[in-house]
């Protein structure tokens, strides 16, 4: 992306911070760049607010590093063991060190210095590894030990400091006998640090000849003057990384290795030879050895057991729709909806099209084009004579030379080519972001998934979204939908119901020519605080009025609020089943039910309808258990068919008498 246009649209992208100028001195580059990117004030509109954002220092830049000019990573310390040594000296671990120290810093500190220590002039071994860890410990033990004695009042706080200051304490005398330990078992060789390079100088007495003085002069030219200007610190990194890359040659049939060792691995499970354990051994060795990732044709392998390169993301994925000016941003909004109704790329191609001709003018329309005047040189040829055998020579006569003269010419230019430019590159990379993302890649090519995100997204009753998924599941099952379609949609009815769960419905209506936000559930909720105990049917009653997350929420509170009267409800249905008769049972497990698709109970005063629903399902498997019959088969809106015609006419029927807790 044109930069110009980056610093004026989007000031703070990941590209300038990642790219910074290059004047020829890296330590004024570096500071000046890191000047734009701290304590930068931003204004949120859309909140109201003004922040300010953290410092953007030298080493947080360092530590993520910009690989193939568009893969962000860092290297991290990867806690798992792998190799046989580490094995054998488990106690020097950064895991095991972690879990003794506390802090992962003082874990990687652990390990470093004890590793100089014992590597000091010999070849390390597990077992001189395990005898400084086990001093270092116990030092550690110890000493706190002796403080804990001298102060046994001190509370939680003091004793975390002790322990942090006896930590550090350690860790410096460690550090201290590493360094002297390889001072001592240095070589002269290892002393010799950056030693200058001695030429040979010729004897004055000797000649050369001029090839010879023409390549010395060449030779010291390059030593003194070096011809290449001197790249950035990035450029300099970027170079070396790229100039250790083999070059990429490819011949043969294909071969899957991932495949064939998967194909292994699957053959070992099935003969029942190996364990779950076993098994998850072999599969985290095989990754270990070839963890890889390869973006933008660079390709990093793991690169010890001690670190490995983790990918955070790329550039492009930082690009938003406010990477635009403000008059091409609506285009970024449409263009997500066209993605996400189905639309094809050949159509969506012409939307982008015609929206920069509404913005900046068609190029090939001459309205929309401007003239330059441009000035040029050109070579004046010397007059010339052609001869009888068809050659052309300058005249001997006029003793002419060839000249230069410059003239001006008149072209039609397209003033907003570049800012157009720039605008289709961040259109291009939204919709490059939007194919590689699965969700939106399924919606645009999927109908039946497209149907069901949006039912899924748009439900705002529990019901609705339970219906969703259950034809979600269905869709898959006639195979409309994949595996990995159905599973991104249970994850996002997870979500949703998670959501619908834990926030109070809102509902907007218009009142007196105003729109306002209610909460429904706050009336019932306000009721059962406050009902009597006789009129606790018509707080049954009203509670289907609402949404079923919204009752779930009411008998939640009615539960915490009056225990005392939902336990004598729980204690009375239960003496009531109980007691009852085969044909009262009955009626109850007619009274329990409610319509799962309509929500409407066939006894919508019944009393069970107050419990919650870890309750009721407590409730029922003691009435299915004394009536001695199985929960109905069928589905549940042909559940009433199931039920004796009896108990129908009986409860129309009836004459009930005054509501009573139990009933």
């Amino acid at each position: 992306m044109q930069t110009q246009f980056l610093k004026r649209f989007a000031p703070h992208s990941l590209y300038l911070l990642f790219h910074p100028a290059d004047t020829g001195n890296p330590n004024y580059d570096l500071n000046t760049h890191f000047e734009q990117f701290a304590n930068r004030s931003i204004n949120d509109h859309k909140n109201n607010r003004k922040f300010f954002t953290g410092n953007a220092t030298r080493i947080d830049l360092e530590s993520t590093q910009l690989i193939g000019s568009r893969v962000l990573g860092r290297v991290e310390i990867d806690l798992g063991s792998s190799d046989e040594t580490e094995q054998q000296h488990k106690i020097l671990s950064i895991p095991y060190a972690l879990k003794k120290l506390g802090t992962m810093d003082d874990a990687i500190e652990f390990v470093r210095v004890i590793t100089q220590a014992v590597s000091a002039g010999v070849e390390p071994n597990p077992r001189s590894f395990q005898i400084w860890a086990s001093w270092a410990y116990d030092q550690i033990n110890t000493r706190y030990a002796q403080r804990l004695r001298k102060t046994p009042s001190a509370d939680a706080q003091t004793t975390a400091e002790f322990k942090t200051t006896i930590i550090q304490e350690v860790l410096t005398e460690l550090a201290s006998l590493a360094r002297e330990l390889t001072a001592i078992t240095a070589t002269n060789e290892e002393r010799l640090f950056e030693e200058p390079t001695i030429f040979d100088r010729l004897p004055r007495e000797e000649k050369l000849s001029p090839a010879e003085r023409r390549e010395l002069f060449e030779q010291r030219y390059q030593e003194v003057m070096f011809l290449q200007d001197p790249l950035s610190l990035f450029a300099s990194e970027l170079k070396s990384i790229c100039s250790k890359l083999p070059r990429a040659h490819s011949s043969g049939i294909v071969y899957d290795e991932e495949a064939q060792f998967q194909s292994h691995l699957t053959s070992l499970a099935d003969s029942g030879q190996y364990s779950d354990e076993k098994l998850d051994l072999l599969q985290d060795a095989h990754e270990r050895v070839t963890e890889q990732y390869s973006e933008g044709g660079v390709v990093s392998l793991h690169m010890s057991d001690g670190e490995r390169f983790v990918v955070d993301g790329t550039l492009e994925e930082d690009v938003t729709e406010e990477y635009l000016p403000n008059d091409a941003r609506p285009i970024a909004a449409d263009l997500r909806t066209l993605f996400c109704d189905g639309e094809d790329l050949d159509t969506i191609e012409r939307f982008i099209e015609l929206s920069l001709n509404r913005i900046y003018g068609d190029p090939t329309d001459k309205a929309e084009r401007v003239s330059r005047t441009v000035r040029a040189i050109k070579i004046k040829q010397a007059p010339t004579r052609q001869y009888p055998d068809g050659t052309c020579h300058p005249s001997k006569s006029v003793r002419t030379r060839n000249s230069l003269f410059e003239y001006t010419y008149t072209i039609s230019v397209y003033p907003n080519r570049e800012e157009r430019q720039y605008v289709r590159e961040v259109l291009d990379t939204l919709l490059g972001n939007m194919q590689r993302d699965f969700i939106l890649r399924s919606i645009n090519r999927s109908k039946a998934f497209r149907t069901f995100h949006n039912q899924i997204v748009n439900a705002s009753d529990l019901r609705v979204l339970i219906e969703a998924i259950k034809e979600a599941y269905q869709a898959r099952l006639r195979k409309a939908i994949n595996v990995k379609m159905f599973t991104a949609l249970n994850t996002l009815y997870e979500c949703k119901r998670a959501n619908l769960e834990s926030h109070p419905a809102r509902v907007t209506h218009e009142r007196d020519g105003q729109l306002r936000t209610f909460m429904p559930a706050l009336p019932v909720i306000a009721m059962a605080k406050e009902i009597a105990v006789p009129d606790l049917r018509q707080l049954a009653i009203k509670l289907h009025t609402l949404p079923p997350q919204e009752q779930e929420r009411v008998r939640t509170f009615f539960r915490q609020e009056r225990a005392d009267v939902y336990q004598r409800i729980v204690n009375g249905l239960r003496r009531r089943i109980r007691n009852a008769s085969q044909k009262k049972k009955l009626y109850f497990r007619f009274a329990s039910y409610v319509n799962r698709k309509t929500g409407q109970p066939n006894i919508p005063h019944n009393m069970i309808h107050l419990l919650t629903a870890s309750d009721a399902a407590l409730i029922w498997e003691q009435l299915k258990e004394s009536t001695g019959l199985d929960q109905p088969k069928d589905s549940p809106h042909n559940q009433h068919r199931n039920e004796p015609v009896a108990i129908h006419a009986r409860v129309h029927s009836a004459n009930l008498p005054t509501p009573q807790i139990g009933n």
